[in-house]
């Protein structure tokens, strides 16, 4: 029983390669992930040392869990025309109708001023990128992929057993976090989930990252 708890161990260990834990000792979710990963790409670029395509794909990494800052980000980027980007207000106007769909009012002033600024041409090239850029950063695409990702974290090889704990009594053992079991591993990526389907309104703060790979 002992080679096959130390077995598992192992086994759980490496799916656990993606799970990403602050300075203080928080699970960060790829979506918050990615996105304190961009405002260190911002930080770099107003230091001369950045470059716009790894912000950006920082930004789309993050807008793919569904974390909605980083969506509002993306459209501030092309409504200023920032960190290297043409401005583009109909792609902007785009990001900040998907970004809306959260409950921050700061993201609905800034969509309808953009929009106050579009012509009926540019507004109808907008709703065609949003039809694109759903497909892929919607809340349904989105939501379903943070599952996954949860899913795939809380995988455990080996048999289901029956009795108080789903298995058997496994400990994850993920850098910069203390070892916690399965059934707890599973209740904080839950509540993560939870928080995302109540409130994409929340900010990003730069935080140092301990990555477990």
């Amino acid at each position: 029983m002992k080679k096959l708890l130390i077995i598992l161990t192992f086994l759980v260990s490496s799916v656990n390669a993606d799970i990403h834990v602050s300075k203080n000792g928080d699970i960060l979710d790829p979506g918050m992930y990615w996105a304190v990963n961009a405002r260190y790409a911002i930080e770099d670029i107003k230091k001369g040392k950045g470059n716009k395509s790894k912000l950006m794909r920082h930004l789309l990494n993050s807008a793919s869990y569904g974390f909605n800052p980083s969506r509002f980000a993306i459209g501030m980027i092309y409504a200023n025309g920032s960190n290297g980007f043409n401005k583009d207000l109909p792609r902007a106007y785009a990001w900040l109708k998907l970004a809306a769909k959260g409950k921050n009012k700061n993201i609905f002033q800034e969509r309808d001023r953009i929009k106050n600024n579009l012509s009926d041409e540019e507004i109808i090239k907008a709703n065609k990128i949003l039809i694109s850029i759903e497909k892929r950063y919607g809340n349904d695409v989105a939501f379903k992929k943070f599952r996954k990702w949860i899913d795939a974290e809380t995988a455990v090889a080996g048999s289901r057993v029956k009795g108080k704990h789903s298995y058997l009594n496994v400990r994850h053992s993920i850098n910069g976090l203390e070892s916690i079991s399965h059934d707890e591993l599973i209740k904080r990526l839950n509540r993560i989930y939870d928080s995302y389907l109540i409130d994409q309104g929340y900010e990003v703060k730069p935080q140092e990252i301990i990555t477990s790979n």
